[in-house]
Formats: C-alpha cells, structure tokens, sequence
C-alpha cells in the first residue's frame, strides 16, 4: 500500500510528493504490492536529497520527485481569494478544514485561510483521479500541482504543495494525513498559511486532494 502524498515547490522547479491510497490494494496481489512498495523505495533513495532540500531531513518518507513542464501561455497573476470560515465548501470539505485547522492549533500555528481558488483546482485534481483512474502528483490532464496553479493563473510567495489521498471517509483520510510525517509536515509547515479542499466521492469512500500556499 502506497504512502499518503504531499508536494511542495518554494520558487523551485523540483516538487515533492507522498499519496496514500487506503483502499486496502484492492485489485492487487500481495506480491504485486510489493513490488511497488520495492520500486518506490527505489525511487525513494534517489530523490530524498530533494525533500531535505526543501523540507528538512528527518521525515523518513518516500518522495517521488518531477520537473514541472513550463506553461506553454502567459500567465497573468490573480489575487487568491481568502476566508477563515467554511463558506463554498461541502460537508466533507468543511470538516476536513475543520480537522486540519485544530492540528495547527494543537501546534500553535495559525489557523489556515480556506482559499476559494485553491479549492477549485484541487476538487478539479480529485475529480480527475476519480474519472480517470489514476493516483499520482502527476495528471495527465493538468501535470503537477505547481503547473496546475500557474496554468490557472493563481500566484503565490509558496506553492505547488499538495497532499492527496484514497480513504473510506474524510476523517480517515486526515488521520492518516497526520500518521505521515510528510503530509503532517506539509498541514503543520508555517510557511503555509492557506489552503485548499477538494474530496470526490468513490464507490470505495473520498478522493481527497489538499493544496497549500504561502504569502
């Protein structure tokens, strides 16, 4: 079973990613899963110099890294749109924002903003796992996180980080959102101060994408 999943870009063209599907590996043999937890510790050897680069040493996470690709358009900059309460989310949505802002507190860190744009893109990125069939940072549809915000036109000091998840429900996928250190690193990081919700329903429960900003 594949690891929760984060990526974070800081101005950078590296990102870093986690994704935790807890559907149990449904289709998958046991040796089939292995296989891939073999190939993504693999890659995780490789590339964990790009995580401490951005986010420190000490996670003990797997990262898969990409190289965004440069938007083909010119991009003109908008202003996200902010907010401390719950409007424009759905239930599923508002209490994960709920969730995830009593860990910043438990930590002493600001609540985050919800902000509405962020919000857009990620339900856009769950609703593209879902219909097309797929778990990764990388859409085929949109590329990385950090190359979906800027073809959408959204700026920001930080972004591009971004944790997605499979779970039955949407408080079991925070609860396993912060029994990873890298995507707890990501909810509790201090340069993140908005964020965005996105949770698709499954036949198997949520698809949930969260993305992060910094002023």
């Amino acid at each position: 079973m594949a690891a929760p999943s984060d990526q974070g870009e800081v101005t950078s063209n590296w990102g870093n990613v986690y994704g935790y599907n807890d559907y149990d590996g449904y289709g998958n043999s046991p040796s089939a899963n292995e296989a891939v937890l073999a190939a993504t510790a693999t890659t995780a050897n490789q590339l964990q110099s790009y995580w401490n680069k951005y986010y420190g040493s000490g996670y003990n996470q797997k990262p898969v890294t990409t190289t965004p690709t440069t938007p083909t358009t010119p991009i003109t900059p908008t202003t996200p749109t902010t907010s401390t309460g719950t409007s424009g989310l759905t239930a599923d949505e508002a209490l994960m924002f709920d969730l995830v802002n009593q860990e910043r507190n438990k930590a002493g860190l600001p609540a985050f903003t919800h902000d509405q744009k962020l919000t857009e893109l990620a339900r856009l990125k769950s609703q593209d796992m879902y219909q097309n069939n797929y778990f990764d940072h990388t859409s085929p549809t949109y590329g990385s996180a950090f190359n979906m915000e800027r073809q959408a036109g959204y700026s920001a000091r930080v972004m591009g980080a971004e944790n997605i998840a499979k779970a039955a429900t949407t408080k079991r996928a925070q609860e396993l959102f912060m029994g990873s250190e890298g995507h707890k690193a990501n909810i509790l990081n201090p340069i993140h101060n908005a964020i965005g919700i996105g949770i698709t329903k499954s036949s198997n429960g949520v698809v949930v994408t969260q993305l992060f900003s910094g002023d």
